[in-house]
């Protein structure tokens, strides 16, 4: 999904629900009988992953600045960010402007 084409709303939730599903295994696993040179390679790619994660992050939440309404959000974006991501306002406030600086698009 690279391309930065227009995809619909089945195949954006799709995608969610794969990535929630793999997300379930890998935290189900159990690493015990790895190596250490086996650990340190996963645990680059948990970053690799955790690193790639805010761009669609950004995405979403830059959409929702250039068209979502006050009235839509129920009150500032910061607020509904924050509810719906479960997370403080300052934190939502600090994902809102990270997104704004390196997302697509602005506030």
């Amino acid at each position: 999904m690279g391309s930065g084409g227009v995809v619909d709303r089945q195949t954006v939730t799709a995608i969610f629900d794969a990535l929630d599903a793999a997300a379930d295994r890998l935290v189900g696993l159990d690493f015990d009988a790895l190596t250490t040179p086996e650990w340190l390679v996963l645990l680059g790619r948990c970053e690799k992953v955790r690193r790639r994660l805010p761009v669609a992050e950004h995405q979403l939440i830059n959409n929702l600045a250039r068209q979502a309404s006050a009235e839509e959000l129920g009150g500032k974006l910061s607020h509904a960010i924050a509810d719906w991501a479960l997370t403080s306002r300052t934190e939502a406030s600090r994902r809102s402007n990270a997104a704004a600086d390196l997302g697509r698009g602005a506030r």
